[in-house]
């Protein structure tokens, strides 16, 4: 995963994270918590016998008619799948907000 490619490039821990921002991209079925409770159930067989599939947040969020992807997610299964601690702070942006962000550092 991502995370323990960063973390081990700086020499850090997923144990030193205190905060955690997620793009409101696409990630394991069973993480989310808009399925009835069979289509978690069945999600999770998947992913644990390797397999499963992938859902896009922002399909979820249109599909329920919810606003904020922490409504769609489980937040504390997110965590634990990324390996960081369930005390880490979560938060989701929208990605495309990074692409604007240099172009802000460097205006006046």
């Amino acid at each position: 995963m991502c995370i323990s490619g960063v973390l081990a490039a700086g020499g850090a821990r997923a144990s030193d994270i205190g905060q955690a921002v997620f793009s409101r991209g696409e990630y394991p079925a069973h993480l989310f918590t808009t399925s009835n409770p069979l289509g978690r159930m069945r999600d999770g067989v998947r992913h644990h016998l390797g397999g499963g599939r992938d859902l896009d947040i922002s399909t979820a969020l249109m599909k329920t008619g919810l606003s904020r992807a922490e409504e769609v997610v489980d937040g504390l299964r997110l965590l634990a799948h990324s390996g960081l601690k369930p005390d880490c702070g979560l938060f989701f942006s929208n990605h495309h907000f990074a692409h604007a962000l240099p172009s802000l550092f460097f205006t006046d």
